[in-house]
């Protein structure tokens, strides 16, 4: 795809954070994972962390801190194919079925200022998904799962509007098939069109997700 086609797909859109939603305004770059989901954060050693605040390390990566985005190279990138979405209606959307696109895959909680950041460009860029041959998936990891999300709907229908939002798969289909422990939100991934893992970044950075895609949108 030529270089001209992709600038067409940022034109417009709204690449530095707004205060848009209901929500307490945050310079912070990422939120404590809340758990609540059969994924949830675990220790150092696979113990689940029952602490409900950052506790633990991966490695020697100190767990709780936002992170640069990666961009891997083909032979480095791992199947992403396991996870899936559900929909309001408890539809199940796999990766398996994205084949030949690339799916972006933003996690976020409502209660973390700069989840709602990420989520403001994934409403943008899901809008204009199908015409440069990517899904979005904005996934949301809130304890109450679609109770809770019900009145930050409400309070921002008129922006969020028509966006298709998910809850995640559990277990085999949860985000621990993309990466082993999400510490912190909102958490991008962008797996490419064989379904492998090409993007991640823990955090939020204004236009980071941009940029990713004009990585990869040229790919063969």
């Amino acid at each position: 795809m030529r270089i001209p086609a992709i600038l067409l797909l940022v034109s417009g859109l709204s690449l530095q954070a707004q205060a848009l939603y209901q929500s307490r305004p945050t310079s912070d770059a990422a939120c404590p994972r809340i758990e609540g989901h059969e994924d949830a954060m675990f220790r150092k050693g696979g113990q689940r962390n029952t602490t409900g605040g950052i506790a633990g390390a991966v490695g020697d990566q100190v767990m709780g801190e936002a992170t640069g985005g990666v961009l891997f190279p083909k032979a480095e990138r791992q199947p992403g194919t396991a996870f899936a979405v559900y929909d309001a209606a408890n539809k199940a959307l796999p990766v398996s079925d994205m084949k030949g696109k690339l799916v972006v895959i933003g996690f976020w909680q409502t209660t973390c200022g700069p989840s709602l950041n990420l989520l403001n460009e994934l409403v943008d860029f899901q809008a204009k998904g199908e015409k440069f041959g990517f899904e979005v998936w904005p996934v949301c990891l809130d304890e109450g799962k679609w109770a809770a999300l019900g009145p930050f709907l409400a309070k921002n229908r008129a922006f969020v509007g028509k966006t298709r939002l998910y809850m995640p798969g559990l277990g085999e289909q949860g985000p621990a098939s993309l990466m082993k422990v999400l510490p912190v939100l909102p958490a991008l991934f962008i797996l490419d069109r064989e379904g492998k893992v090409a993007y991640q970044k823990l955090g939020y950075e204004p236009n980071a997700l941009v940029g990713a895609l004009k990585k990869l949108i040229p790919e063969k």
